[in-house]
């Protein structure tokens, strides 16, 4: 997957400052983009974890605890998610639209993509020993 950021990066730049030049709406690029890239984000971390072939220590987390409460997975992302922003609001950071977006986007996005996902991988890499979402 990482080969894939840089070109990502470029591309979502060169829309975002053409936009710039032609005069359009900012705001209205700026919110797609903004929407696009939480969508692809969770994407490929639930892409990332129904392949089990190595998950972060924030995914860890978020398996761990939705295995061992029985909570489902998305309302722990939102959680953990909001857990996370209201510390770092507290640090100094800016929370923004985008921010509360991403919050409570990306744990929905990643249910729905290991809903689609869980049978199709399951068929090339084994059981997959997922808790339920």
């Amino acid at each position: 997957m990482t080969f894939s950021i840089g070109p990502m990066i470029d591309f979502f730049h060169t829309i975002f400052y053409a936009s710039l030049v032609a005069g359009g709406d900012v705001m209205f690029v700026r919110v797609l983009v903004m929407v696009v890239g939480a969508i692809i984000f969770a994407i490929g971390v639930g892409f990332y974890i129904a392949t089990e072939f190595g998950i972060g220590g924030l995914e860890f987390i978020l398996l761990t605890v939705t295995e061992k409460t029985g909570f489902k997975m998305k309302y722990v992302k939102i959680a953990q998610d909001a857990l996370f922003v209201i510390i770092g609001f507290f640090m100094g950071g800016i929370v923004g639209v985008g921010t509360i977006i991403g919050v409570f986007a990306t744990g929905p996005i990643i249910d729905v993509t290991l809903k689609f996902i869980k049978n199709p991988v399951s068929r090339f890499v084994g059981p997959l020993r997922l808790p339920q979402t």
